[in-house]
């Protein structure tokens, strides 16, 4: 029987299926967050592609960010990969997840995190949507909670990324119409 290759491209098939159509990984450049628990979690674990570490906050502050720099790109969605033992996921419940220009300091809402039950499944990973009418574009993707409004207190996460499209040139020629 010959089903490896139709097996194969039906697995390849839905791991894609939630990237619209020419949407691409964007690249981080850095990262940075409001404070570093035990300073021994940093910011620029979140985008190591080593899902041994964790970029962790301190917990308790009252207000809570992860942000992390790309290009100027827009963005179709945002993966957030929590660790694989996931003992904290109930904490990113109610978090915020942003696309943001960072020299306006304007914030577009992707969506929050809400997480139904507290067990989840090991390596948890949400997919965040930053579609509406559109693609976000800006050049950071800010994971913000608040402490009225999260559950948890801290922000922890083993790996963010963004999918979408380098956004194209900010002046369009006269001459193209």
């Amino acid at each position: 029987m010959r089903r490896t290759p139709l097996l194969f491209a039906a697995i390849l098939a839905a791991s894609f299926s939630r990237q619209a159509t020419g949407t691409q990984p964007l690249q981080a450049i850095s990262a940075s967050q409001s404070s570093t628990y035990l300073n021994n979690h940093p910011a620029d674990y979140a985008i190591d592609d080593d899902t041994n570490t964790a970029a962790h906050t301190d917990c308790g502050s009252e207000e809570i960010w992860l942000k992390v720099n790309f290009e100027d790109d827009c963005f179709d969605f945002v993966r957030i990969v929590q660790d694989k033992l996931n003992e904290y996921a109930a904490r990113m419940d109610g978090t915020k997840v942003y696309v943001a220009e960072s020299e306006t300091g304007k914030e577009q809402l992707c969506g929050t995190i809400e997480i139904s039950t507290v067990v989840t499944v090991p390596g948890q990973t949400y997919d965040i949507s930053c579609r509406e009418e559109g693609l976000l574009c800006g050049n950071q993707i800010v994971i913000r909670q608040s402490r009225t409004e999260g559950k948890g207190g801290c922000i922890h996460v083993t790996e963010l990324q963004a999918f979408g499209v380098p956004r194209l040139g900010k002046q369009v020629s006269a001459t193209l119409f």
